[in-house]
């Protein structure tokens, strides 16, 4: 009994060895998980394409557990040092995002796969009407990723022309490349009462450079606005240098896009590109504390939410305008400037040295003085462009 026994706890013990090994035979080893957790690539580190073209000042954040799934996400960010050096870091939640109309994108259950010490990856997402096709790939040092977006068909995509400018036989005007609406109850007191529509009219058609208006001198800078179906606004522009003999060439993409919304363009612009393509970059951090503040306030915000632009479609035509609420606005915070004494010397003294402005030096100083009261009293103040298809 004893023997049989023995024999069956041995029996039990060899084939529990045999299991065991058996069992580390066919398991396969533990692949370690590259970038465990949240890994946040920018700047250098970050090559990001939008549409096939570089888009700059942004940040996205690689998200891995398991290193099998992972989770993209998209900000912006504004570097406000170039023009305020007291703003020395970077602010995300003023930022516009990568996708017009989302401050933040996020994509989820991203399949990933391995090569080396790397992953790749590539897939689509819907979101609000959306498509978003992306791929890219990510390691410790960098990452890659290609957007192309689609939004869905509105009414604003394609090109459209600035219109011409086209004056009668009898000097009246029947079409003009800019809209612009002022009507106030007080009016400014220059040598004769002007009503403000009559002096805005008479400014924009005014000869100012080489018996050019300001709109004949708009035609020989801008061509045509695209809308384009992944967000981007596109114009064809030449150079103000050419004016005489346009030069035309397309604005980069990324460079601003705009998201339709609740019978508004939002428009959005990536400041990193907008500051590369300026030449002279003029700082604001010497303005007024009041103007400062403003635009802190009032201005910055717009990045991330869009600037609000109306806008009229009619039988193949198109104004895109600011808006009273939009222009009141921005005058709240930019009006003091023209209030500040050394301001308006300085303003006074660059008309005085022009040959064609300076007998209108105490003409401008009337109507600067007078300003703030016709604001206050106006109840429409438009401005904007005409376009057609």
């Amino acid at each position: 009994m004893k023997k049989n026994l023995l024999f069956v706890f041995t029996m039990l013990c060899a084939l529990s060895f045999f299991t065991a090994c058996s069992d580390d035979d066919n398991s396969e080893p533990e692949v370690p998980v590259l970038l465990k957790g949240v890994t946040d690539y920018k700047s250098e580190n970050l090559q990001l394409t939008y549409g096939g073209s570089v888009m700059p000042g942004k940040v996205v954040s690689f998200s891995t557990t398991d290193g099998k799934t992972a989770s993209l996400s998209m900000q912006g960010t504004l570097d406000l040092s170039a023009l305020m050096p007291t703003k020395t870091s970077a602010l995300v939640n003023l930022a516009p995002g990568v996708i017009p109309g989302e401050t933040t994108t996020v994509i989820d259950n991203i399949v990933l796969t391995q090569v080396g010490n790397k992953y790749t990856f590539e897939g689509s997402d819907s979101n609000n009407g959306r498509e978003i096709a992306y791929s890219g790939e990510v390691d410790s040092t960098s990452l890659k990723l290609n957007l192309d977006v689609k939004f869905p068909k509105n009414d604003l995509q394609g090109t459209w022309n600035l219109t011409p400018l086209k004056i009668e036989a009898d000097e009246s005007y029947s079409a003009e490349p800019v809209y612009a609406v002022w009507d106030a109850d007080k009016k400014f007191d220059v040598f004769i009462p002007l009503d403000p529509q009559v002096l805005m009219t008479l400014a924009l058609r005014m000869d100012i450079l080489g018996g050019a208006s300001v709109e004949q001198l708009l035609m020989g800078v801008l061509k045509d606005v695209t809308f384009k179906e992944d967000g981007n606004i596109v114009a064809t522009y030449s150079e103000g240098s050419n004016i005489q003999n346009p030069q035309w060439t397309s604005s980069p993409l990324n460079i601003a896009q705009y998201k339709i919304d609740n019978n508004k363009i939002l428009v959005f612009l990536n400041i990193d590109m907008v500051l590369a393509n300026i030449q002279t970059k003029a700082g604001i951090a010497d303005l007024p504390a009041s103007v400062l503040e403003g635009i802190m306030a009032n201005v910055v915000p717009m990045l991330s939410q869009g600037i609000p632009l109306a806008y009229r479609l009619n039988e193949g035509k198109l104004t895109v305008y600011a808006d009273t609420e939009l222009i009141m606005k921005l005058m709240q915070v930019f009006l003091p400037l023209l209030q500040d004494e050394n301001i308006i010397n300085m303003i006074m003294e660059s008309i005085k040295k022009d040959p064609s402005f300076g007998s209108m030096a105490p003409m401008v100083q009337g109507m600067l003085e007078q300003l703030p009261a016709v604001l206050a009293s106006t109840k429409t103040l438009e401005l904007g462009l005409n376009l057609e298809k």
